[in-house]
């Protein structure tokens, strides 16, 4: 579902971030590139934009973000090629 999300992101040290986000959807899907020893729920899997701001605060760096999908069967489509390369 799209619309308008607010998200709040705490910043310590620079006070909290207040974003507006408008027909972006609820959920998206995050496919990363893969590892000699990764599998599907490694590299694709679906978050949110709170879920996502905390994944890269704790060190999901975006050099290792192969796309950011809409589609779930267009992300795992990716990842399944991904995996077999």
């Amino acid at each position: 579902m799209q619309g308008v999300q607010r998200v709040w992101l705490h910043n310590p040290g620079h006070g909290d971030l207040k974003v507006e986000l408008q027909g972006f959807p609820a959920t998206f899907w995050i496919v990363t590139k893969p590892t000699p020893v990764s599998e599907m729920g490694d590299i694709c899997f679906e978050t949110n934009m709170l879920e996502f701001a905390c994944q890269v605060r704790g060190g999901l760096d975006d050099a290792l973000i192969h796309g950011i999908y809409v589609n779930q069967s267009e992300a795992e489509r990716v990842a399944r090629t991904l995996l077999t390369e």
